[in-house]
């Protein structure tokens, strides 16, 4: 139970980091909301790459607060849990390289780089601390069939 409030938390954060990153207009050469660059589709699909992913980790923090909520779990939220958080990962880490490549960036560059930090921590331990493959609880999977 406290791993899940950890994650949940460390979540929280990481949301909270990207959002206020995007909301600032700090931005090297503009995002999407505006500035003007001469590389606008670039600077569009970092935007859209990080929002995305910001969308995937708010639905993960959602399931974390239910999971919370719950005594029993079923395994299918879970593996719903890691797929979206490891592709909501992967969408900001890529935004953040991208942009990176094409301008480099100020303090909103650096707290998406935070968030992600946190959301892939979140990651890691999600994977280390799963009931998959935690050796205090063992978890019995059963079909209907």
């Amino acid at each position: 139970m406290e791993m899940r409030r950890l994650t949940a938390a460390l979540l929280g954060i990481a949301i909270g980091l990207i959002i206020i990153a995007l909301a600032i207009t700090d931005w090297r050469y503009g995002l999407a909301f505006g500035g003007a660059t001469h590389d606008k589709e670039a600077m569009t699909a970092v935007t859209f790459l990080i929002i995305i992913g910001l969308i995937c980790l708010i639905i993960v923090f959602i399931l974390d607060i239910v999971m919370l909520c719950q005594t029993a779990v079923p395994s299918g939220m879970i593996t719903a849990r890691f797929v979206i958080l490891y592709i909501s990962v992967a969408l900001i880490m890529i935004g953040v390289l991208v942009y990176t490549a094409r301008r480099g960036g100020l303090w909103p560059y650096f707290l998406v780089v935070v968030g992600m930090v946190f959301a892939v921590l979140v990651a890691i331990l999600a994977a280390v601390y799963s009931r998959c493959v935690s050796s205090e609880r063992v978890v019995v999977v059963r079909s209907t069939r």
